[in-house]
C-alpha cells in the first residue's frame, strides 16, 4: 500500500508538471475531465482509503486548518450570493477572452457562480490537502529519492520526444507531431489544438497546447534534477544528465514561449541558494555583485536600447506599454497582445480582491494570469493564511521557507494556471517534504 501511494503521487506529479489538461473522460457533448483533475481525485480517493485503514492518524492541526479553508471557501461563496460583489469582472463566462477586452469589446462580466467549477475546486483543494497530510506521516527521504528519480528518468523521455518535435517541426512541417498528439492525447479544447507558427518556423508545444506550457513542463524537469542531486543528496550531475539539462533549457527558449526568460533566472536563484547553502554562503557576496551588474545592463537595456524588431525586444515593450497603461487606466481599445492582456488581467483581479480580501470574491468566479493573484481572488487571505497552516503547521520538522518561496511563489507571480493552480497541484507536497529539516537519517 505504501509503495502504491508513492509510486502514484510520482505519477500525479509527472501529470502536473506535464500540463497535459485534455480529456480523460468526456461527459456529455462537451463537457472534459481532465487528466490533472482526474489524477487529484484518484489521490483523494487513495488517501481517504489510507485514512479509513487506520495506518495514517493525520495532525489535528493540520486537519483543523484544513477545514477551516474549506470552510472559509463555502462562507465566500454563501457571500457573494447574499451580497453580490457590485462591479465587472473577467471571469469564466467572458466571450473572447483578455485580447478582446484589450481591443474594447464588451467582455467583462458580473460575478456568476459556477457549480461545475466549484465542485472541482473543492475537490482539488480536498485531495492536496489529504494527500499532504497523508504524505508527512508516511514519505521519508528514501521515497522522495526513489519518486524524485522517477520523474527525472520520465524527463529522459521528455527530452527525446522534444528533440523529435523539434526535428519534425522543423525539416518535416510537423506532420509527424500532429499525428502523434491526436492519435495518443486526444484533440480535447485544451489539449492540442493546432500547430502554432512564428516567423519562418513552429513554436514548439511538448506535449500540450501552448509553447508556454512546454517551457512549464522543461522548468520542472530540472528543478527535480537539482532536487535529486544536489538536495536529497549532494552528488555530481552525471555528465549526461549535464547534457540534458543543457538541452532543455536550449530549447526552453527555442520553444517561443517569453515564460523562459522568467523560469530561468528562477533556475539560477535556486541554484544560487542550493550551493550557498553548501558552501554556507561563502560565495553569496560575488553571486549578488554579479547579479547587480546584470540586472543594471538589463534596466540599461530596457530603458535606453530596445530592439523592437526581435521577440524579446517585442514583448518588453509590450510590458512596459502595459505598465504606462494600467497606471493610466486606459486599457481599452489599444489592441491585443499577450503581454498586455495578462498583465491587465493580474492587475484587475488584484484590484478587485483588494475590495474583498478577507474572504476573496469565492473560488473560480474571476481569471487572471497570476496564480498567486489567483489564489487570492478565490479565497482571501483568510484562506491563504488557512493554506499555509494546513501546508506547514502541525509537523514535528521546521521548514526551510526561501527554497518553497523560489519554487512556488516566484513562478506564479506572472504566470498563469496552466494546469491546476499550483496551491494544488501535486508536485506541490513533493517540494514541501523535500525542504523538511530533520534530525533523523531516515525521514526528512
Amino acid at each position: 500500500m505504501h509503495r502504491r501511494f508513492r509510486n502514484l503521487l510520482a505519477l500525479a506529479a509527472i501529470i502536473h508538471i506535464s500540463a497535459i489538461r485534455g480529456y480523460y473522460l468526456v461527459i456529455g457533448a462537451q463537457s472534459e475531465v481532465n487528466y490533472d483533475l482526474f489524477i487529484s481525485c484518484v489521490m483523494l480517493v487513495v488517501s481517504l482509503a489510507y485514512v479509513f485503514s487506520g495506518y495514517v492518524h493525520l495532525d489535528r492541526i493540520s486537519l483543523i486548518f484544513s477545514v477551516l479553508f474549506i470552510g472559509g471557501a463555502i462562507i465566500s461563496i454563501g457571500a457573494e450570493y447574499c451580497f453580490p460583489y457590485p462591479n465587472f469582472i473577467i471571469n469564466s463566462n467572458t466571450t473572447g477572452g483578455w485580447d478582446a477586452y484589450i481591443m474594447g469589446e464588451e467582455v467583462k462580466d458580473v460575478v456568476v457562480i459556477r457549480w461545475s467549477r466549484i465542485s472541482t475546486f473543492f475537490a482539488i483543494s480536498a485531495s492536496y490537502l489529504l494527500t499532504l497530510m497523508v504524505a508527512k506521516k508516511i514519505i521519508h527521504k528514501q521515497d522522495l529519492v526513489s519518486i524524485t528519480k522517477t520523474i527525472t528518468s520520465f524527463f529522459y523521455l521528455i527530452t527525446i520526444f522534444m528533440i523529435i518535435e523539434w526535428l519534425s517541426k522543423t525539416f518535416f512541417g510537423g506532420v509527424a507531431y500532429e499525428s502523434f498528439m491526436n492519435v495518443f492525447f486526444g484533440s480535447g479544447q485544451n489539449t492540442f489544438v493546432d500547430l502554432l507558427e512564428r516567423g519562418t518556423g513552429y513554436q514548439l508545444q511538448g506535449l500540450s497546447r501552448e509553447p508556454a506550457h512546454f517551457s512549464f513542463m522543461l522548468f520542472w524537469g530540472i528543478i527535480f534534477s537539482i532536487i535529486r542531486y544536489k538536495v536529497l543528496a549532494w552528488k555530481n550531475f552525471p555528465f549526461y544528465v549535464k547534457i540534458q539539462l543543457t538541452l532543455m533549457i536550449v530549447f526552453m527558449f527555442i520553444s517561443g514561449s517569453f515564460s523562459s526568460y522568467v523560469y530561468v533566472p528562477i533556475i539560477v536563484l535556486f541554484l544560487i541558494y542550493v550551493y550557498n547553502r553548501h558552501y554556507h554562503y561563502k560565495y553569496l557576496k560575488y553571486v549578488f555583485g554579479l547579479f547587480l551588474l546584470l540586472g543594471a545592463l538589463s534596466i540599461s537595456y530596457i530603458l535606453n536600447d530596445v530592439d523592437s524588431s526581435t521577440y524579446f525586444g517585442q514583448r518588453i515593450m509590450l510590458t512596459l506599454l502595459a505598465i504606462d497603461l494600467v497606471d493610466s487606466g486606459n486599457v481599452i481599445g489599444i489592441g491585443a497582445s499577450s503581454s498586455l492582456t495578462r498583465l491587465v488581467s493580474i492587475h484587475d483581479t488584484f484590484m478587485d480582491f483588494l475590495q474583498r480580501p478577507l474572504l476573496g470574491l469565492g473560488p473560480t468566479v474571476q481569471v487572471s494570469h497570476g496564480g498567486l493573484v489567483n489564489f487570492l481572488s478565490d479565497t482571501g487571505l483568510f484562506g491563504l493564511i488557512c493554506w499555509l497552516g494546513a501546508s506547514f503547521a502541525g509537523s514535528s520538522y521546521k521548514y526551510r521557507y526561501l527554497p518553497i518561496f523560489i519554487l512556488l511563489v516566484l513562478p506564479n507571480i506572472f504566470m498563469g494556471v496552466l494546469t491546476i493552480n499550483t496551491a494544488f497541484a501535486m508536485y506541490t507536497p513533493l517540494i514541501i517534504l523535500c525542504f523538511q529539516n530533520s534530525n533523523s537519517s531516515d525521514e526528512v
